[in-house]
């Protein structure tokens, strides 16, 4: 295998990982989850807010929320999310949204590194 393949097939396999968790999952939802693994609270000391998240991974705050929906417990009516991810109240100001993993995220986060890094 030429050195170049091998990123290219651990985010294959990354992928492959996520696609069994939950069957068909968009391009742009998989970025706010790589960003929520990065940058959600509690792996940082500050709280990282909905917008901050989408700053980072440039979308829209709107766009990141319905993600989360998605990537959270519940995406919809009828519908049942992910459950990699947890937003809740910022405790500075309650008009702000944090984002923390959630235990079943968490070892998702690890599963993946694991495929991306060759272990």
């Amino acid at each position: 295998m030429h050195y170049q393949e091998r990123p290219i097939k651990a985010y294959m396999e990354a992928n492959r990982l996520l696609m069994l968790e939950r069957r068909e999952i968009p391009a742009s939802v998989i970025n706010t989850l790589l960003g929520a693994m990065l940058w959600g609270y509690p792996k940082h000391a500050e709280p990282f807010t909905l917008g901050e998240l989408g700053e980072r991974i440039g979308l829209p705050r709107t766009t990141v929320s319905r993600h989360l929906r998605y990537l959270g417990d519940f995406e919809r009516y009828g519908v049942k999310g992910c459950g990699w991810v947890k937003v809740s109240d910022y405790e500075g100001d309650r008009r702000q949204k944090v984002v923390s993993m959630t235990h079943k995220g968490q070892n998702l986060a690890l599963s993946l590194m694991d495929t991306l890094i060759g272990r």
